[in-house]
């Protein structure tokens, strides 16, 4: 999932470039060609951007009531769900350029995550290493608003 910058939408035959989303990031180089691509070829594209997710959040508990059914699938998305916050945690962290944060963009900071997955709680006093589990609220699911 990724976003497009802003354009002028009155202006004809605006390529539209790719945003600073993680995806897009992950591979610059590729997200713009491949919207250059598509663009010059009249290949339709849906682009659905990360604040459409934030609109979409599914409780922590949600995970932690599936995983009480002891059901082995239920067991994974808790277990990959709880190591997966936590080493978003864990990146977004630690400070800004060091290679614990594993090209995280500079806006995905300790603020950011607050705001984003504990419902605007002032964690600054956590650490990089600090149990994060207890004070999440809720996630994004990206992946389902893409179907």
């Amino acid at each position: 999932m990724g976003g497009v910058k802003p354009w002028d939408e009155d202006k004809e035959g605006v390529i539209l470039e790719p945003d600073d989303s993680y995806n897009n990031h992950c591979d610059s180089e590729a997200s713009s060609g491949i919207f250059t691509f598509c663009q010059e070829k009249g290949i339709k594209m849906v682009i659905l951007s990360r604040h459409a997710a934030y609109s979409a959040s599914i409780s922590k508990a949600f995970y932690e009531e599936i995983a009480g059914s002891q059901n082995p699938v239920a067991l994974r998305l808790f277990q990959q769900q709880k190591h997966s916050i936590t080493h978003l945690w864990s990146r977004a962290a630690s400070m800004i350029g060091t290679p614990e944060r594993e090209d995280l963009p500079a806006r995905c900071d300790k603020a950011w995550f607050c705001k984003t997955f504990c419902n605007g709680k002032d964690l600054g006093h956590l650490s990089r290493d600090d149990e994060i589990w207890e004070h999440i609220e809720s996630f994004n699911l990206y992946d389902p608003l893409s179907l």
